[in-house]
């Protein structure tokens, strides 16, 4: 099968926010470890009529496969 692994299947993307936590690791049954996080990204709406600032935050989950990318 062409693209075994990741490597030829995967999609990218590039987000910029703030972290929501910190990451949770996991090692998978084949001893590979697995880490995920939530990033939030602020978008800027405006002001309500008595200036209040408005934002809307979109939560992302990022999941980080490979040893060399997520340490305990």
């Amino acid at each position: 099968i062409p693209g075994e692994g990741f490597g030829e299947r995967m999609n990218n993307a590039t987000v910029s926010g703030n972290l929501g936590r910190d990451m949770e690791v996991r090692a998978e049954d084949d001893g590979e470890l697995v880490g995920e996080i939530s990033i939030g990204v602020n978008e800027y709406l405006g002001k309500d009529e008595d200036g209040t600032t408005k934002n809307w935050t979109t939560w992302v989950t990022a999941v980080i496969y490979g040893r060399a990318r997520v340490q305990r």
